[in-house]
């Protein structure tokens, strides 16, 4: 939710290219052979294509086994993977084919994969400039921006420290559910605030696992971002269990 398949979208705009998502998972097929005849043929058709903006999201699922494949699956998925690998080295040079990969747990991607790529970005958690930006962006999505909101935006943008922008959207859409529930024409300061305080981030619940990502990231990535990244320590919330006792 931090906007890397976002990011893929405006990259493709901005080049004004098309845009191929590429779905690693629906290469595979149970019969014998098939796998590995629909990555030729996909492959055969990207290059058709050229000039194009190739996206292959959450490229650590689809390669997910890759390691164990020999044991799993007669080491379909490593034949596959290798394909994958050998036409991003190896391609033809006359046609223009951007690749594009995002990924979730880069910490799992094997090194093989990741030499094949020319530059390595790092989209870390929204700053607080990136929040305010977010938030005016809903709000002006879903028609409900006003002047009073906009001078209280600060105090909702403090509260959504840590949030993605997932997160942060998903604050604007149960403000508006609330306003609906309470028969109001648009929804108020209130509303937000109260939004994102019954919200718990997920950077809250996977700060160990961010601040490894961060770790790995550091040495070999570009920051995307030009403000020092969220200090996971400042996030500071109380979670609420509801528990059902009928």
């Amino acid at each position: 939710g931090t906007g890397k398949s976002l990011s893929a979208k405006c990259l493709s705009r901005e080049w004004g290219l098309p845009l191929i998502r590429f779905d690693l998972g629906k290469v595979f097929g149970s019969l014998v052979g098939q796998s590995e005849e629909r990555m030729r043929m996909i492959l055969a058709q990207i290059e058709s294509l050229a000039p194009a903006t190739v996206w292959i999201d959450e490229i650590e699922k689809g390669m997910a086994g890759a390691d164990s494949s020999g044991n799993m699956d007669s080491g379909v998925t490593k034949r596959v993977f290798g394909q994958l690998l050998t036409w991003m080295e190896e391609r033809p040079k006359d046609k223009l084919i951007y690749v594009i990969a995002t990924a979730n747990e880069a910490l799992s991607l094997p090194p093989a994969l990741l030499r094949r790529f020319d530059a390595l970005f790092w989209i870390d958690l929204p700053t607080t400039n990136d929040r305010f930006e977010i938030l005016r962006i809903q709000l002006s999505k879903n028609n409900q921006a006003s002047d009073d909101i906009d001078k209280g935006l600060g105090e909702v943008v403090a509260l959504t420290t840590g949030f993605s922008g997932a997160e942060i959207e998903r604050v604007v859409h149960s403000a508006m559910f609330k306003a609906f529930n309470e028969d109001a024409e648009r929804i108020t300061l209130a509303h937000l605030i109260e939004s994102a305080s019954k919200i718990v981030p997920l950077a809250q619940l996977r700060k160990e696992d961010i601040e490894a990502s961060r770790a790995w990231a550091r040495e070999r990535c570009e920051f995307a971002q030009d403000e020092e990244p969220v200090d996971l320590q400042s996030i500071n919330r109380t979670m609420i269990r509801s528990i059902n006792l009928n």
